[in-house]
């Protein structure tokens, strides 16, 4: 499920940073993840993939924080308490 470099790098322009509420860690410094994993069926394409820093990787692994990509590089975060928040990309779809 290796990320083709071409898209690699779309997604670079497009999320700038870790798609984590809040977080301005530099994509460049952060992970490609899959939204959805790729072992429960996850695509490996830009409606699935997003920069994770490795804190926020790790939160979304290991906790109940949840994405799901709305489309335009739009991602809604759920909380553990079933707040929402809405991650707009940095760059203009």
């Amino acid at each position: 499920y290796k990320v083709p470099a071409a898209l690699k790098k779309w997604l670079e322009v497009r999320d700038e940073t870790c798609t984590f509420p809040g977080c301005r860690r530099s994509a460049k410094r952060s992970d490609v993840d899959h939204s959805v994993e790729w072992q429960h069926g996850g695509e490996t394409d830009a409606m699935n993939l997003a920069h994770l820093c490795p804190y926020h990787h790790a939160v979304k692994s290991y906790t109940r924080w949840s994405p799901r990509h709305l489309g335009d590089g739009r991602i809604e975060w759920t909380s553990p308490a079933g707040y929402s928040y809405i991650v707009e990309p940095s760059a203009d779809m």
